[in-house]
């Protein structure tokens, strides 16, 4: 019931000069997924999406933002990119997702390739989602960790 509070959905341009494999695994360095779970939709150019739920989708967003040192960045972007709705989104570059790095677009201009759009959604506190996803840093260093069960709340049998 918990998990049904997280979801983020992927969706990233296929142009005819790139491989769809190419693409696919883009999207599976930022998303743990399965590559069946990737759909194509029709267009010019078509997408590929994916959609997940629960946290565990989030895991190698969340650990490459620490990674990458961009957390004050990314908390930055999905504030401003909040909807009524409570959708946050980022946008990120195509190339340095396919090598496993998570490159902030604050354009879609900026990846020759299209960016990769990421939309999550939560639904419960959002200041407390952003504080687990993208926490602000003090001197580079995050003070106190929201943990998962924070958001999700203890773990029943």
């Amino acid at each position: 019931m918990s998990e049904e509070k997280f979801e983020v959905e992927v969706e990233a341009p296929l142009y005819p000069t790139e491989s769809k494999e190419a693409v696919i695994r883009a999207i599976l360095n930022i998303v743990p997924a399965e590559t069946e779970e990737i759909k194509t939709t029709g267009g010019n150019p078509p997408f590929l999406k994916l959609k997940k739920r629960g946290h565990e989708a989030l895991t190698k967003i969340r650990r490459l933002l620490r990674e990458e040192r961009i957390l004050d960045t990314a908390r930055d972007m999905l504030i401003s990119s909040l909807k009524r709705s409570g959708v946050m989104t980022l946008l990120l570059h195509k190339q340095a997702a396919y090598v496993g790095e998570l490159r902030l677009c604050s354009s879609e201009d900026e990846s020759p390739l299209g960016v990769i759009r990421v939309k999550f959604s939560f639904k419960g506190d959002t200041s407390l989602f952003l504080d687990w996803l993208a926490p602000k840093t003090v001197s580079g260093r995050v003070p106190k960790e929201v943990e998962i069960h924070e958001l999700i709340g203890p773990e029943t049998s």
